[in-house]
């Protein structure tokens, strides 16, 4: 694991590995959407997009959905790091889990349905950040140039 892992951590015992896989989706999800909905709104505002994203990222927003992936989205970069229709797959494995519990996670559900629509209008087999389409197509304004 050591060749293809930057950290390996024993979580515990049977199907521990596969619940902390999706508290991973889950909290990627909800910063997915709030990259979408920043940039869509900085665009909007007419803001440099990459100085803006040089600016939040040294804060509480940095992270690896805005560094990277909102800087393929400003540069209209689809190309997949992880593919839609497999993180379709592990939202709703983590919406059914949920389900299992009694959980309410509405923002999971809520992203996981924004994917299922960026799916329905071809997008499976781009990357998650892809995900601005949706929201730029709700809008009828594009951020990238």
């Amino acid at each position: 694991m050591e060749k293809y892992s930057k950290a390996i951590n024993l979580g515990g015992g049977p199907g521990q590995g596969q619940h902390t896989k999706m508290v991973n989706q889950i909290i990627l999800a909800g910063n997915m959407a709030g990259t979408v909905e920043g940039l869509v709104y900085a665009s909007r505002m007419g803001l440099d997009l990459h100085k803006t994203i040089d600016t939040i990222s040294l804060g509480a927003a940095g992270s690896t959905a805005l560094n990277v992936l909102g800087r393929r989205m400003v540069d209209g970069n689809f190309d997949p790091g992880f593919y839609v229709e497999h993180y379709i797959k592990d939202l709703t494995i983590a919406v059914e889990e949920c389900d299992r519990m009694g959980l309410s996670l509405p923002c999971l559900a809520l992203v996981r349905q924004l994917y299922i629509g960026l799916k329905a209008q071809g997008g499976g087999r781009l990357g998650t950040q892809a995900l601005i389409k949706v929201i730029e197509n709700l809008n009828d304004y594009k951020i990238a140039k």
